[in-house]
């Protein structure tokens, strides 16, 4: 679709007899041919298809034909032609044919106007603070707390409350060659990222259950959002750990899209070993979210299931908890469209956007990045001494189902803008060029939405992301969300009545308590050692 001018690359899948049967792929074909039969043609089939087509025919037209096909301005292939082996040069015309070039050299137009503005954009004034808009519920009545907690809790034990996981990144940066979310922190239970999210989820459906007086728990709808480089090791991660004891047919895996890098003049970037063979292609960005729901049947999953609402949050956040109860019934209640979670910035000059009011919208929110805000408003404070641009995102949202199909459509997703990001692409060789690299945030939604809600939580409890590799003094690293983790459950055992002996050092297993509940019966008036406690 012309509105779309991401590839997405063919998927395995969680497994075939699980994959809805009716998504509508740019690149990869539909077909419905029994539930237990393959529900995705991939990208290959076409190619090959393709290619023994024009080798039957041996047509040097057929091929003139379909060189002629590809934009000259974004790739020469003619020029190409004289360098390539048929095969090859064949193979790089159907992924150059799976982008509408013309919608993707607008949007990088765009994208470098709005990068030029937000260079001096730091000096202008910034758009109003959101303090207004925070829900705080540690100053609500704890019967109105109970209130959301019973509608939230309602839905998730029927089922029809989701959650999305986004896994898309490598360890790379973290000096580990798998994704994220296959990362063994240091923790006595040698438990990965996924696992830790996986037996909250389970956990959570448990306390539903209970909550609800429900004999048998109702398993969670989970959407794992991989990319490319992560799809196929994230799958063997949860076949090979019996996906953490989940049922299977509850959790679904689909990649984020893939856009070429480009020159600032919209040329498409080139690589190979020894010769220009292949696009140079990356993720699309957190933000491509929407569409990628939508391209792979999630959307129409959810409507199967009866799903009306959803949360997301990311895998390097250890202390993210899915479909926080008080959270997604503060939402529902004041029905919003999206919410966040916003946490109070540790300073005025820490690394995290913070939201504000969207220019130009009557109840619009935005995220405003630290390098847009000036430095004079940043320090900026309020007469009870708290910053007045004070709340962080820390990417942990909700979302009613009916928003997510509206932010999916071909009218709203051409409205949502891409961002550039300069960067150094190797090229042929191991050549390397100044390139654009588009993507697009999960948080510019908030600005389509009728109503939304911030709800405050507090770090230590919400908190503890994994962007950095270990290291002496470094933030955000395995170490320091590993201390923040074991700390959280230190003072869940305190606060149950135990008396712990090795203090950040006592791990609790998130598939015996979602939030500290249920300890007190267990360990009050007990002496506790480090290590993995065992409930």
């Amino acid at each position: 679709h012309p509105s779309y001018p991401c590839l997405y690359f063919p998927t395995r899948g969680s497994r075939e007899d699980q994959m809805p049967v009716h998504a509508s792929v740019s690149v990869l074909a539909s077909v419905s041919v029994g539930a237990s039969l393959l529900s995705l043609v991939p990208l290959a089939y076409f190619i090959n298809r393709r290619r023994l087509i024009l080798k039957r025919k041996n047509s040097a037209s057929s091929l003139s034909l379909i060189l002629g096909s590809v934009n000259s301005a974004f790739v020469d292939m003619h020029a190409l032609s004289s360098r390539l082996p048929q095969e090859e040069l064949l193979r790089l015309a159907d992924v150059v044919q799976g982008f509408d070039v013309q919608v993707l050299r607008a949007a990088l137009t765009s994208a470098l106007k709005a990068h030029a503005e937000s260079e001096t954009s730091a000096s202008s004034t910034p758009p109003l603070p959101a303090s207004s808009e925070v829900v705080d519920p540690f100053n609500l009545d704890r019967k109105v707390i109970d209130t959301y907690r019973s509608r939230a809790l309602k839905i998730i034990s029927e089922g029809r409350a989701a959650s999305i996981l986004l896994a898309g990144g490598q360890g790379t940066r973290l000096g580990a060659n798998c994704p994220k979310g296959c990362l063994d922190i240091g923790l006595a239970s040698r438990a990965s990222l996924f696992e830790l999210h996986a037996k909250r989820l389970k956990r959570l459906a448990t306390i539903a259950a209970q909550a609800t007086g429900k004999t048998a728990e109702k398993g969670i709808p989970w959407y794992i959002m991989t990319s490319e480089a992560t799809h196929e090791d994230t799958i063997e991660h949860f076949e090979n750990n019996n996906y953490f004891g989940l049922d299977r047919n509850d959790v679904y895996f689909f990649p984020q899209g893939m856009l070429p890098a480009m020159t600032k003049d919209g040329v498409a970037v080139l690589q190979g070993t020894t010769r220009a063979n292949s696009l140079a292609l990356s993720p699309d960005g957190n933000g491509g979210i929407y569409t990628a729901l939508k391209k792979h049947g999630i959307l129409d999953d959810m409507k199967k299931r009866r799903v009306v609402c959803c949360d997301a949050i990311c895998v390097d956040n250890v202390l993210a908890r899915p479909l926080d109860p008080g959270f997604v019934g503060c939402c529902l209640a004041r029905k919003a469209d999206m919410g966040a979670l916003a946490v109070e910035k540790a300073y005025a000059h820490e690394k995290v956007g913070v939201f504000v009011k969207a220019r130009g919208t009557k109840c619009g929110l935005a995220v405003c990045e630290y390098s847009e805000m000036p430095k004079a408003s940043s320090e900026e404070k309020q007469p009870d001494g708290k910053l007045r641009y004070r709340w962080g995102n820390i990417c942990i949202h909700f979302y009613t189902a009916d928003f997510l199909r509206r932010m999916a459509s071909p009218a709203m997703n051409a409205k949502m803008p891409y961002h550039a990001a300069i960067k150094v692409v190797p090229t042929v060789g191991g050549a390397k060029v100044e390139a654009v690299k588009l993507e697009r945030f999960i948080f510019d939604a908030f600005a389509f939405a009728r109503n939304s809600t911030l709800y405050a939580a507090r770090r230590e409890e919400s908190f503890a992301p994994i962007k950095n590799k270990a290291g002496p003094g470094v933030k955000d690293s395995p170490e320091t969300a590993r201390a923040l983790l074991l700390g959280q459950h230190t003072r869940w055992l305190q606060r149950a009545g135990a008396t712990v002996l090795d203090l950040g050092e006592v791990e609790i297993s998130p598939g015996s308590t979602y939030e500290g509940e249920g300890l007190a019966d267990v360990v009050r008036g007990k002496r506790v050692d480090g290590g993995l406690l065992s409930l």
